[in-house]
């Protein structure tokens, strides 16, 4: 089914709070930043596939989400799931070469051309949805801010959204993100990123993963 008109925000804010997808800090909880041993990482522009899990928080106004969230991205195919305190999926959501897709936790589901329609469908405005992948290795896009010590990036602004990289995983000049915020507006979103995993991730593979990660079958 495709969406063709806005739904309430209380409705769509798990998708706000996807990576930043459909963006939109009720703040993770403020702990001591432990700094991790050095981690040997490629290039960021030599990363095409990765896969991510963490944490997200999500403000709109008065309205908050926390969740966490597992990524699957390789240059075909996008898989990403949102779970609850108690790992019962919110939101999953995804694209590939056919279009882009979003299914609720009441099993709607939403369809359109790519992840940029569907946001316009949904939620009534453009958001850089292609773009993620790149942001969220802190790649620098249009607007770009100046470089830490490390040379790495320490924020960069893209359709109106301000991207700020709190923390990287190690003090290496390749170390990826570890801790972000978004904002625009009313709309703050943070990623602690726990995990990343750089192997070549399948587009089926991603499927599969998102499926076993709620339990179906």
């Amino acid at each position: 089914m495709s969406a063709r008109c806005w739904l309430p925000l209380r409705t769509l804010l798990p998708v706000c709070c996807a990576g930043l997808l459909l963006s939109a800090c009720a703040g993770l909880p403020e702990t001591e930043i432990v700094a991790q041993p050095q981690i040997e990482r490629p290039a960021r522009t030599d990363i095409a596939h990765f896969g991510l899990q963490g944490r997200i928080a999500v403000r709109h106004a008065t309205q908050r989400l926390t969740a966490t969230l597992d990524w699957q991205h390789s240059p075909a195919a996008d898989e990403l799931l949102l779970s609850g305190p108690l790992g019962q999926g919110l939101v999953r959501l995804g694209r590939t070469a056919e279009g882009a897709w979003l299914q609720l936790a009441d099993q709607r589901r939403f369809e359109a051309a790519d992840w940029e329609v569907l946001a316009q469908q949904l939620l009534g405005m453009a958001l850089p949805l292609s773009a993620l992948s790149r942001c969220i290795l802190a790649l620098p896009l249009a607007q770009a801010g100046p470089l830490d010590q490390a040379g790495r990036l320490q924020w960069q602004q893209i359709d109106g959204w301000r991207i700020d990289y709190l923390d990287y995983e190690s003090p290496a000049a390749n170390a990826l993100p570890s801790l972000l915020e978004l904002r625009q507006g009313e709309t703050e979103v943070r990623l602690k990123i726990d995990t990343w995993q750089l192997e070549e991730i399948a587009p089926a593979a991603a499927v599969t993963h998102a499926v076993t990660a709620t339990g179906d079958e």
